[in-house]
């Protein structure tokens, strides 16, 4: 080869290198509260939940109907016969309520569980963006330790083999130590593999392509949280969706139960109409149910006339008051009343047996929560007991009283001790997004990682 051949080739690789800098430079460095911006804004079952609130608030605006908004139409008809009067015809109308109908109140219901769904579906994807980031980080010292362990198991293969050479060693124990290398090995393959499905499967939550590279960063450190377990409870029955969305339902029951009493209450509406030459103007009010309804129309006009001509005949006006009451349903009023006693009494029910349900979670993620917080101290005495005895074998190892393979095992078990120190802080940020939810309120990770926290409910 040329001296251009291999400047060629040197160029070529300089560019290749140059490259795959360039793109690790790039990588994005994805902290936890960058990944849960990007999750609450793309991630899609949260905008298919954001679409459902506002489809329920059309609903509603179109149930208030509070507007002027009239119903407007136009028909023509043709006559087959002379006595059939053919021609155009209009009409206008439109009603308004300046009170709360039950369709109003239902559809404001309906509203309010949409958003509560949605703030629901906005903490569970929260919870599932800091639990898959955890266990990505966990996955990273995994790795570091499996790699570590395979070092070690790489090199006791290597010694037992320079053994069985020596006849120091026998055949099977070569077979064990080559064994235990390819277990290693596998290990290694596993959590590699498991590694990059985590790493997709964050992405997915985030609402972006799978394949997206990015590396996470260290959770910073963490802060002192103080807890009343009164003050949880409290704070629970407060919040929480299910307890409001047993409420709503109540709500809605009562609705219709005041609408069934209304039917059986006279209605009385004040009715005007005035009409001249095919245009009638009617208006009618219902004090009592507070509605207003008017109405514009227009007869057919025949062929040839003027679809505007008033005509020349004068125009009458009539008013009136219309009484009506219902005297009797049947058995229909009695069943139907009968049936909203019993759905309110089994929502009652429910709703009691939901707060002794909350009351029990609550209590069982706040000691979960407190038993990982206890567990740190213990873990943290373990790091400083392995650091201290790998520090030592490090001296002995110097001073030729241990070989590598013993200082390697020292080395291992400080690394055990400090991944073990580091899924007790998952755990402990797990625990503590578990009572966030348990007692409904917000996940705002950043509380867990403040210099002080005075309360939950501030």
């Amino acid at each position: 080869m040329g001296r251009k051949g291999v400047l060629a080739g040197f160029v070529t690789v300089l560019f290749l290198v140059l490259e795959f800098s360039a793109f690790l430079w790039a990588m994005e460095r994805l902290s936890l509260d960058k990944a849960l911006e990007i999750a609450l804004r793309e991630n899609s079952t949260l905008k298919k939940a954001q679409a459902e609130v506002e489809i329920a608030r059309s609903a509603l605006r179109l149930v208030e109907k509070n507007t002027f908004s009239p119903e407007i139409g136009v028909s023509q008809s043709i006559a087959l016969t002379e006595e059939f009067n053919s021609g155009f015809s209009f009409t206008m109308k439109d009603s308004y309520s300046w009170g709360d109908s039950v369709e109003e109140k239902k559809a404001r219901l309906v509203v309010e569980a949409a958003e509560r769904a949605l703030r629901k579906a906005q903490e569970e994807v929260k919870a599932s963006v800091i639990s898959v980031y955890l266990n990505i980080l966990q996955g990273e010292q995994s790795i570091r330790l499996a790699e570590k362990n395979l070092e070690l198991l790489r090199k006791k293969y290597e010694k037992t083999k320079a053994q069985f050479k020596e006849g120091n060693a026998a055949a099977f124990a070569v077979k064990e130590a080559e064994k235990k290398l390819k277990d290693g090995e596998m290990v290694l393959l596993n959590l590699q593999e498991n590694f990059l499905v985590l790493k997709k499967k964050l992405n997915g939550i985030l609402g972006r392509a799978l394949e997206t590279p990015f590396e996470v960063e260290p959770l910073p450190e963490l802060a002192t949280v103080d807890m009343s377990f009164d003050d949880l409870k409290a704070l629970a029955v407060k919040n929480r969706i299910e307890l409001a969305d047993l409420e709503g339902q109540r709500k809605a029951v009562e609705a219709d139960q005041k609408e069934l009493k209304d039917q059986k209450k006279p209605s009385v509406k004040v009715m005007g109409e005035y009409k001249t030459d095919g245009w009638t103007v009617s208006l009618s009010v219902d004090p009592l149910r507070k509605n207003l309804d008017w109405e514009i129309s227009r007869i057919p006009v025949r062929a040839g006339s003027s679809f505007l001509d008033g005509g020349s005949g004068e125009g009458s006006f009539g008013a009136g008051i219309v009484l009506n009451w219902i005297v009797s349903a049947g058995e229909v009023w009695r069943e139907r009343e009968e049936q909203y006693q019993l759905r309110l009494a089994q929502l009652g029910e429910d709703y009691r047996m939901q707060v002794n349900s909350i009351t029990t979670e609550v209590e069982e993620k706040y000691y979960r929560f407190k038993k990982a917080e206890g567990d740190l101290g213990i873990r943290q005495i373990a790091i400083e007991v392995e650091r201290e005895k790998y520090a030592v074998r490090k001296e002995q190892y110097k001073m030729g009283a241990i070989d590598e393979e013993a200082l390697l095992g020292s080395e291992i078990a400080m690394m055990q001790a400090e991944s073990d120190y580091e899924g007790n802080i998952y755990d402990l940020v797990l625990s503590w997004v578990d009572l966030k939810r348990s007692i409904g309120e917000e996940i705002r990770i950043g509380e867990l990682f403040q210099a002080s926290l005075k309360g939950v409910g501030e």
